[in-house]
């Protein structure tokens, strides 16, 4: 005996429902494609949570390692408080300059995560620095076959151009690009 309810099968009952609670389901259950330590930062975002997912859902595939490893290694403050616009330029950029110049797909993932990825260091501000900086900077390094040739060239020719030049009494002790 087959059961049924309203002339319909039991079974097919069973498959919308299933269905049907599917597609009732958050979507960061279907789309998360995220690590567990990017997931337990998110955790520690609070209301930020948001931001995050944004910034991890727009993020080209290309770029995920990346933008993953900003979150799950990013201080309680900044998963709190930085939106996704941020993050999302901040990484195009620094993948854009990896791609640009002839040396910088041979630094190794670990140091472009850890020193070119980095949107900050310590507790400076937290300012929407890379873009100028890119613009500064790449039409002086861009034909530079070795990162040591474009060191050398950018400290040559930045400080005299911003006017700027390394001193222990500054303001504050750490202190971003912009300021």
């Amino acid at each position: 005996m087959k059961f049924q309810v309203r002339g319909l099968p039991v079974s097919v009952l069973f498959a919308f429902a299933a269905l049907y609670m599917a597609s009732a389901m958050p979507a960061q259950d279907k789309e998360a494609w995220w690590s567990v330590e990017v997931e337990q930062s998110l955790t520690s975002s609070g209301k930020n949570r948001a931001e995050l997912e944004n910034a991890l859902r727009a993020v080209p595939a290309d770029q995920r390692v990346g933008m993953a490893f900003l979150i799950a290694n990013m201080p309680d403050n900044d998963l709190r408080s930085l939106r996704a616009d941020f993050l999302l330029e901040n990484v195009a950029l620094a993948y854009q300059a990896r791609r640009q110049v002839p040396w910088g797909m041979k630094i190794p993932d670990a140091v472009f995560f850890d020193n070119v990825l980095a949107y900050a260091n310590v507790n400076e501000s937290r300012d929407p620095w890379r873009k100028e900086f890119y613009e500064l900077c790449m039409p002086l390094i861009k034909d530079c076959k070795t990162a040591s040739e474009a060191a050398e060239i950018l400290n040559r020719a930045i400080f005299p151009k911003l006017k700027v030049g390394y001193s222990t009494q500054r303001q504050k002790p750490h202190q971003s690009p912009r300021e």
